[in-house]
């Protein structure tokens, strides 16, 4: 009974290539390009000359645009990505994120993505120098943003190679709630103990009438928890029974199924699953990727982008509608679920 009461109270409260890496061969590569080669040093830097892995003698030469610490943090950032800045730059023009660019590199490129003050700056040197000129992390992320509509295409290519793996969080998630709200509704252990502790509390109250619990009435489930804080007048040394012992006891006599424990042990792994859910994160999770898929829908309809990109992620912004729109049916539908099960029971709604 104890890992009853815990259970229900919480749910009230809660509201029920392989890592894409370019081998150290040449690589050719499109949109405007000429043919890559990586190697140690053109991890960061670039043929062309200068720019080398960290800020050495060579490359003490080249402008000095971002922080010197922000710069060398970059840098070793670069080295993890271990692709050349025109490759990163390509796939991300072409949303290649099955052979170039995985998840993790993604992620790792958003680490070095310049805020609005570095891009500025970046732009800024670029409209009176080169990329030639530069060295280092410099010349890695000016690469970068030297693509029209870089950050749209960097959000393009993130959501493509995320969206899937968020949105079957997300279903997981509200499944989790709209079963345990379902298994809740269909107990008939939870309707004998609730049923008993009315009648329990109308014999406790019968002096009182306005405390009396009417036919019809609902009782929260957080009156479980409340059954453990009433104290017996007469203790053993080994027990300080309560009002919950007290119902417990009755069950086994007037409740069978209330008192077998395999009725509570699936009901209440439910109910814990349940109340770990963050339903207000999962929320704004959804809104947030709503909003990313208007601004891929818009990246995709821009004519160099459609035509870089392939036949699927041409079609990738409507997919990702139509199984948004899917997901605001189902949270629909277990939100429904979940406002019926509280308002049985008399819970205030609060998630």
């Amino acid at each position: 009974m104890a890992a009853l009461e815990a259970a229900f109270a919480v749910q009230a409260v809660h509201a029920l290539g392989a890592n894409g890496a370019v081998s150290g061969s040449a690589r050719t590569i499109t949109n405007g390009y000429d043919t890559a080669t990586e190697s140690a040093a053109g991890v960061v830097g670039h043929a062309a000359g200068g720019g080398g892995s960290s800020r050495g003698a060579k490359a003490s030469a080249a402008p000095i645009i971002l922080d010197p610490a922000r710069a060398q943090n970059a840098e070793i950032t670069i080295k993890k990505i271990r692709l050349d800045a025109r490759v990163v730059a390509d796939a991300l023009a072409r949303c290649d994120v099955a052979e170039v660019l995985t998840a993790e590199k993604l992620e790792l490129l958003s680490l070095i993505w310049p805020n609005a003050d570095e891009e500025s700056a970046l732009h800024a040197f670029l409209t009176r120098g080169s990329l030639a000129d530069l060295g280092g992390a410099e010349f890695f992320i000016a690469t970068l943003v030297s693509l029209p509509r870089a950050a749209s295409r960097l959000l393009l290519a993130t959501t493509y190679a995320t969206a899937e793996e968020k949105l079957g969080a997300m279903r997981a998630s509200l499944a989790t709630v709209r079963v345990a709200c379902e298994e809740v509704m269909k107990s008939e252990a939870l309707k004998d103990i609730l049923e008993l502790v009315v009648e329990v509390s109308n014999v406790l109250n019968c002096t009182a009438p306005r405390r009396v619990v009417q036919p019809g009435e609902s009782v929260r489930l957080a009156t479980l928890t409340k059954l453990a804080l009433v104290k017996a007048t007469v203790r053993t040394p080994d027990v300080a029974p309560t009002l919950l012992h007290f119902v417990a006891t009755l069950a086994t006599t007037h409740k069978p199924r209330a008192a077998e424990q395999g009725a509570w042990a699936e009901l209440q792994a439910l109910c814990g699953d349940a109340a770990a859910v963050d339903v207000k994160g999962l929320r704004s999770d959804q809104l947030s990727l709503k909003a990313t898929a208007e601004q891929v829908s818009v990246e995709l309809e821009q004519p160099d982008t459609k035509s870089a990109v392939s036949d699927q992620v041409r079609g990738f912004g409507l997919e990702l509608k139509a199984k948004l729109a899917a997901l605001e049916a189902e949270a629909a539908r277990c939100e429904e679920v979940k406002r019926r099960t509280l308002t049985t029971y008399a819970e205030a709604l609060n998630g």
